[in-house]
């Protein structure tokens, strides 16, 4: 069983590959940044969806349609709440400033593409 309450960003990203959907069709894409308390840049990466495969770039996807994804607030323990409580907390972490996004249709699918729960976060950690 992972430790969720000692989980690196880093480790987190990794393991989305272990709980991406399978049976999801088509290709997305996200910049993710990650800033720390002090407003600077400490996480940047490009996650690539294509139909249930899983690749993390470092910096920017390169994709023409990534989705624009900042954690501004919180880091790692944003994200973990994001992949336990899907879709609502993401829309706590918007409405806060927490999380910015130049499109949310687009940042919605990630909670369509990957599992979503503590057990899945565990799974993606182990």
């Amino acid at each position: 069983m992972a430790d969720l309450s000692n989980v690196k960003m880093e480790e987190l990203v990794k393991g989305l590959s272990k709980i991406a959907k399978k049976d999801v069709e088509g290709k997305y894409s996200f910049d993710v940044t990650v800033f720390d308390d002090a407003g600077n840049e400490s996480l940047k990466c490009g996650i690539v969806f294509d139909n249930g495969a899983v690749e993390v770039r470092d910096g920017e996807s390169g994709e023409d349609d990534a989705v624009l994804f900042h954690i501004k607030k919180g880091g790692v323990e944003t994200m973990k709440a994001m992949q336990i409580d899907g879709l609502e907390a993401a829309m706590r972490f918007m409405f806060d400033g927490s999380i910015y996004t130049t499109n949310p249709a687009g940042a919605e699918k990630w909670f369509q593409i990957f599992e979503l729960g503590e057990a899945a976060l565990e799974k993606a950690l182990s």
